[in-house]
């Protein structure tokens, strides 16, 4: 990638260059790409798009040696107020010319992201915006910045199928973000706030908040689904199990843990999970008399009367 001179351009024109002198500056040689790229901006201000003006800059900075010179004249302009001034789709196409210089002419893919993302969120309906966003981040399996560009996308949907189909797409490129557990979580809590029924977003919010280290916030979750989304018993004995875990290990509240050690054993007086966990819990002085007393209990429901015994004597 090509570095961008800080004295490059000292400052933006202040007016826009003819179009015969445009001509000379893409077909001979390009001495000011500061001036024909704000000439470019004008135009499609008024409503005169020129696509191959801008395909036909991007060469001609790469033919005379200029890339860096117009990498900075993008810079200023897709950060001028007057641009932000614009329509959003004139302010949307500025941004994605601005983002496809960067990505295909000067390898600066992570500014060409950021740009397209900026055009998305000013003009969400222009689908060439997803398109470039879906190759760039899909490349890089970037998967939860386009999961929150798909919900951005959703937002502006008047046809709720369609719509459903973007955050459904949202949450399952969230839910398998590979390294970045943070914006999986800001992508799942937008879909879940647009769709707050869509329960494999909200296990997936579960899971990668786990994986972000936001240990408390992930055992929010899960009580609050436990409580207010019962589920089948084998769904509510897996999420007792991840929260058991969550307890015991990474929030040590045994005072928890042991809530559900003993709906664990109620259902199941062999779950293994729970045995061991009240094992463990033994260890607690404030309650170590309740988790000897539910494993005596679970070794009487099992018939093991020398193992319960053992327990009795250990509880008196």
């Amino acid at each position: 990638m090509s570095s961008i001179p800080a004295n490059s351009i000292s400052r933006r024109p202040m007016a826009t260059m003819r179009p015969e002198e445009i001509e000379i500056e893409l077909d001979t040689e390009l001495t000011r790409p500061d001036a024909v790229l704000e000439s470019l901006v004008g135009r499609l201000a008024k409503g005169q798009s020129q696509p191959d003006g801008w395909e036909r800059l991007h060469r001609a900075a790469e033919r005379d040696s200029k890339l860096a010179d117009l990498a900075f004249a993008y810079e200023q302009v897709t950060q001028d107020r007057r641009v932000r001034l614009l329509p959003a789709e004139t302010q949307g196409e500025v941004l994605c010319r601005a983002a496809d210089f960067y990505a295909e002419v000067f390898g600066d893919l992570d500014t060409a992201i950021g740009l397209a993302e900026r055009a998305l969120a000013a003009a969400p309906r222009r689908s060439v915006t997803i398109e470039r966003l879906e190759r760039w981040l899909g490349a890089s399996e970037r998967r939860a910045r386009l999961a929150k560009a798909c919900v951005v996308v959703a937002r502006a949907e008047d046809d709720p199928e369609r719509r459903d189909e973007l955050l459904d797409r949202a949450a399952t490129l969230a839910s398998n973000e590979p390294s970045d557990p943070q914006a999986a979580v800001e992508a799942l809590e937008q879909i879940l706030h647009l769709r707050p029924d869509l329960s494999m977003a909200s296990v997936a919010l579960e899971q990668q908040l786990l994986l972000a280290g936001r240990w408390r916030d992930a055992a929010r979750r899960m009580e609050a689904r436990l409580a207010g989304e019962p589920g089948s018993v084998d769904e509510q004995r897996e999420l007792r199990e991840r929260l058991l875990v969550l307890y015991v290990t990474e929030l040590r509240e045994p005072q928890k843990a042991l809530i559900l050690v003993e709906a664990l054993l109620e259902a199941d007086p062999s779950h293994e999970k729970a045995l061991q966990a009240a094992e463990r819990l033994c260890s607690h002085p404030r309650i170590a008399p309740r988790a000897l007393a539910l494993l005596s209990d679970a070794q009487q429901h099992l018939g093991n009367r020398e193992r319960e015994a053992a327990l009795l004597t250990q509880e008196l």
